[in-house]
């Protein structure tokens, strides 16, 4: 349980430096969607639910919005990827590209659908096709970062 109290504080540091990354003018780097790619994909489901609660917790610090709400922005794109991990080899970079893509794309349409349904303001952060370019190409590699480096590779599944 520390090392998910430690992912919480990493999260945040995470989400703090996307935001600094933006204000100097780099392209937006959206960590959730390399987040919610290495949860759908290669995190023990039974550790999950603590996972997405910790980012969420962390990302409703920094990002407008409920906890629950970025709860199931996180949350729903990793609800449809952990059975495509029986159907796809999840190591396949092709499978983790076309799923960066995937999430790129539907999270802003989930975040102005959960907002006008909870009533709040939720930003949507991937706006452009710069963007969700972005998101393809970093988020396999920071899912691979992710992946490989503690705390989260504490959770990993190791059938792999």
């Amino acid at each position: 349980m520390i090392f998910a109290a430690l992912w919480l504080w990493i999260a945040l540091l995470l989400f703090l430096l996307e935001g600094w990354l933006v204000q100097v003018g780099a392209p937006r780097v959206d960590f959730a969607a390399s987040i919610t790619l290495y949860l759908g994909l290669f995190a023990r489901v039974g550790w999950l639910p603590v996972l997405v609660l910790t980012t969420a917790l962390a990302r409703s610090v920094l990002v407008p919005g409920d906890t629950a709400l970025h709860f199931l922005i996180l949350g729903i794109p990793v609800g449809v990827m952990v059975p495509l991990r029986r159907l796809f080899a999840r190591h396949d970079l092709l499978l983790q590209v076309f799923c960066a893509f995937v999430v790129g794309w539907t999270q802003p349409k989930l975040c102005a659908l959960l907002s006008r349904a909870f009533a709040l303001d939720v930003p949507v952060l991937v706006t452009s096709w710069r963007n969700l370019a972005v998101v393809i190409v970093l988020a396999p590699v920071l899912a691979f970062l992710l992946r490989k480096l503690p705390p989260l590779s504490r959770f990993v599944e190791r059938s792999e």
